[in-house]
């Protein structure tokens, strides 16, 4: 083998603005000055993406959505636990076949399910509590007052 140098991968030329817009480079190749800070006349903050094009400005992140989460981690639970059950006939073929850890994957599904039921209705709980203390009623959200 001769000792030549790895081939190196062809340049890319760099995006280059929409002509007449004031963030053009130059003809000499150097990179474009960088826009002001802040926003635009509108007062919308953009951000500039890697080819230098506007976004549009980022919106709030929405409320997240209530769900009945205890009846959601049950479900579950109970999944869990009637695999176990169902799979433990066939005990023997699992031992077998070397895919006993079926049968156990199913019961630590179950049980850690079980410490999910305990932290839900913690959450649920005290997120009651909350409401009751700020005057609101069950269904207020927890910030209104």
């Amino acid at each position: 083998m001769t000792d030549q140098p790895a081939p190196q991968p062809p340049e890319r030329p760099e995006p280059s603005a929409p002509s007449g817009s004031a963030g053009a480079s130059s003809s000499s190749g150097s990179p474009a000055p960088a826009p002001p800070a802040g926003g635009d006349a509108g007062g919308a903050v953009r951000a500039e993406s890697p080819a230098g094009k506007k976004r549009p400005a980022l919106r709030e992140a929405p409320e997240p959505l209530e769900a009945n989460d205890v009846a959601t981690v049950t479900v579950g639970t109970v999944i869990w636990f009637a695999l176990f059950v169902v799979q433990l006939p066939f005990y023997g073929w699992y031992s077998d076949h070397g895919h006993t850890w079926f049968i156990w994957t199913c019961l630590a599904g179950g049980c850690l399910g079980l410490l999910g039921l305990k932290y839900t209705r913690g959450r649920r709980d005290a997120i009651a509590r909350a409401r009751a203390a700020q005057g609101g009623g069950p269904d207020a959200p927890v910030g209104a007052a």
